[in-house]
Protein backbone atom coordinates (compact mmCIF):
# COMPACT_ATOMS: atom_id res chain seq x y z
CA UNK A 1 0.00 0.00 0.00
CA UNK A 2 1.44 3.61 -0.42
CA UNK A 3 2.19 5.99 1.70
CA UNK A 4 -0.58 8.14 0.10
CA UNK A 5 -3.06 5.64 0.80
CA UNK A 6 -1.73 4.94 4.71
CA UNK A 7 -1.49 9.04 5.14
CA UNK A 8 -5.17 8.94 3.82
CA UNK A 9 -6.51 6.46 6.02
CA UNK A 10 -4.77 8.17 9.08
CA UNK A 11 -6.81 11.39 7.87
CA UNK A 12 -10.23 9.41 8.62
CA UNK A 13 -9.45 8.53 11.96
CA UNK A 14 -8.19 12.02 12.14
CA UNK A 15 -11.61 13.52 11.18
CA UNK A 16 -13.49 10.35 13.30
CA UNK A 17 -11.54 12.20 16.57
CA UNK A 18 -12.63 15.58 15.71
CA UNK A 19 -16.69 14.31 15.00
CA UNK A 20 -16.23 13.02 18.49
CA UNK A 21 -15.27 15.89 19.98
CA UNK A 22 -18.25 17.41 17.97
CA UNK A 23 -21.32 19.22 19.92
CA UNK A 24 -23.41 17.59 17.59
CA UNK A 25 -24.74 14.58 19.30
CA UNK A 26 -25.42 12.95 15.35
CA UNK A 27 -21.69 12.97 14.25
CA UNK A 28 -20.35 11.84 18.04
CA UNK A 29 -23.03 8.48 17.39
CA UNK A 30 -21.59 7.84 13.92
CA UNK A 31 -18.25 7.31 15.43
CA UNK A 32 -19.24 5.41 17.45
CA UNK A 33 -21.31 3.31 15.26
CA UNK A 34 -18.45 3.12 13.09
CA UNK A 35 -15.85 2.15 15.98
CA UNK A 36 -18.69 -0.99 16.79
CA UNK A 37 -18.34 -2.05 13.13
CA UNK A 38 -15.25 -3.70 13.51
CA UNK A 39 -14.79 -4.92 10.08
CA UNK A 40 -14.50 -0.85 8.97
CA UNK A 41 -13.11 0.27 11.79
CA UNK A 42 -10.24 -2.50 11.68
CA UNK A 43 -9.75 -2.31 8.20
CA UNK A 44 -9.44 1.48 8.18
CA UNK A 45 -6.90 0.99 11.20
CA UNK A 46 -5.14 -0.98 9.24
CA UNK A 47 -4.62 0.75 6.17
CA UNK A 48 -3.25 3.07 8.31
CA UNK A 49 -1.12 0.83 9.93
CA UNK A 50 -1.76 1.62 13.39
CA UNK A 51 -3.49 -0.36 16.04
CA UNK A 52 -6.84 -0.88 16.08
CA UNK A 53 -6.74 -1.53 20.05
CA UNK A 54 -4.87 1.19 20.46
CA UNK A 55 -6.97 3.62 18.72
CA UNK A 56 -10.25 2.08 20.22
CA UNK A 57 -8.89 2.73 23.50
CA UNK A 58 -8.38 6.51 22.85
CA UNK A 59 -11.98 6.67 21.84
CA UNK A 60 -13.09 5.03 25.02
CA UNK A 61 -10.70 7.12 26.90
CA UNK A 62 -11.93 10.39 25.44
CA UNK A 63 -15.56 9.43 26.10
CA UNK A 64 -14.82 9.57 29.82
CA UNK A 65 -14.58 13.19 29.17
CA UNK A 66 -16.58 16.27 28.26
CA UNK A 67 -16.97 16.96 24.95
CA UNK A 68 -15.70 20.33 25.43
CA UNK A 69 -12.41 18.89 26.89
CA UNK A 70 -12.05 16.52 24.05
CA UNK A 71 -10.32 18.90 22.00
CA UNK A 72 -7.42 18.62 23.99
CA UNK A 73 -6.77 14.85 22.58
CA UNK A 74 -6.48 16.05 19.29
CA UNK A 75 -2.86 17.02 19.27
CA UNK A 76 -1.49 13.90 20.71
CA UNK A 77 -3.28 12.26 18.40
CA UNK A 78 -2.31 14.17 15.33
CA UNK A 79 1.14 13.22 16.83
CA UNK A 80 0.37 9.26 17.37
CA UNK A 81 -1.15 9.29 13.66
CA UNK A 82 2.07 11.12 12.44
CA UNK A 83 0.13 13.49 10.39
Amino acid sequence: MADSDRHLRRLVILQAFRDFCSSQIEQRQEVVDWILDDGAFAAACEAAKVDTDQVRAVFVSMSRIQVKQRRAYLSVIQQILEI
